[in-house]
């Protein structure tokens, strides 16, 4: 079994073309928008400490900035959609929408688009030696 299940594994996701298939692995630069939230930021710290360079924006940075500054995340306030080049993926939490500026440069840029269920697919993709199972009401992991 692999120390970082994300540094192994890869994630394959349809992008716009139907012929394409993108592989996102640590290294890859992840932009998420909404990041200051409580769900967004834990994701965040999460991608980013397993090798994942992370930037973020959000309308205000708030209490969850703190710990992803410490980490070295790129963060700001605000927009800044001429950075889309910058970026592999964009994230963007539930309530981002798709005319935010970040969303419609990257789209434009051709970078892949994602929502949040996304992000949660590649990360629990990633980690295939977790097997979790109820039985008679016993909650275990393995």
């Amino acid at each position: 079994m692999a120390d970082n299940p994300l540094e192994t594994a890869g994630y394959m996701s349809q992008s716009k073309s139907p012929d394409a298939e993108f592989l996102l692995g640590p290294g890859s630069r992840i932009h998420m928008v909404g990041i200051a939230g409580a769900g967004m930021s834990g994701l965040a710290k999460i991608l980013a400490q397993q090798g994942f360079r992370v930037s973020g924006s959000d309308l205000r940075l708030g209490p969850h900035s703190a710990p992803l500054l410490d980490l070295g995340i790129d963060m700001w306030s605000g927009h800044q959609p001429d950075r889309a080049s910058e970026w592999d993926v964009l994230v963007t939490s539930s309530a981002v929408p798709t005319s935010d500026p970040e969303v419609r440069s990257a789209t434009l840029a051709g970078v892949e688009i994602w929502a949040r269920p996304d992000l949660l697919v590649f990360m629990y993709s990633a980690m295939t030696d977790i097997f979790i199972c109820v039985i008679v009401g016993m909650f275990c992991c393995f």
